[in-house]
């Protein structure tokens, strides 16, 4: 079976540090979307779609190895929607113009150092509408999230400014502990492992 890399990292370029970082501050920009998922023409700062809960798009992306273990993330704590929980592989916002097989691709590139063509991600599922709330910090997280799946053997290099480590679980035990801890993970990350054994997904591998 292929080597399995926890917690590998690559200090982050200043490039990607400082788009996180704006990204972060509210200035990246959302395509916003109708309650059909169907693009509205308009555009919106991060901080605004996120305070007014603005209907959006982003995508998962399921990453397993070989062996079948799935790659779950530690969100880095300066995230500003639940930082410093377990996610699933990679999780990213769609950008303007951007297809959902693009962004995934996109993101698993940034966040994790894997590159893989959009082409090579497999859609699981059609995209659902995920509701993350938090009144303390008044964050509304609304959005279409479409959902993919792809097989990946070789390295993993985290961009520290997104994530705080990685590494390779049980499909099964990672089921088994959203549902009993759910608090250490993200939301949606409890919600999406829900949808993956009701399809089935760990015994398809």
């Amino acid at each position: 079976s292929p080597e399995l890399h926890t917690g590998v990292y690559q200090r982050p370029s200043v490039r990607n540090a400082a788009a996180v970082a704006a990204a972060d501050d509210g200035e990246e920009m959302f395509e916003l979307v109708d309650e059909n998922n169907k693009p509205t023409g308009k555009q919106e700062k991060r901080s605004v779609v996120h305070q007014k809960g603005l209907l959006h798009r982003s995508v998962h992306v399921l990453v397993f190895n070989f062996s079948g273990e799935l790659l779950i993330q530690k969100r880095a704590a300066g995230k500003d929607v639940q930082p410093g929980r377990w996610d699933i592989s990679c999780a990213e916002h769609v950008k303007p113009g951007e297809k959902y097989a693009e962004a995934g691709a996109r993101g698993l590139k940034e966040e994790l150092g894997i590159v893989v063509n959009a082409k090579q991600l497999r859609k699981w599922r059609e995209p659902v509408l995920s509701k993350t709330d938090d009144d303390d910090k008044n964050v509304h997280d609304h959005e279409f999230v479409g959902a993919f799946k792809v097989n990946h053997g070789g390295d993993v290099q985290c961009d520290g400014t997104e994530v705080e480590e990685t590494k390779w679980v049980s499909g099964a035990e990672l089921l088994a502990d959203t549902k009993a801890n759910p608090d250490k993970y993200t939301t949606w990350c409890v919600a999406e492992m829900a949808r993956v054994d009701d399809a089935g997904l760990l015994q398809a591998v």
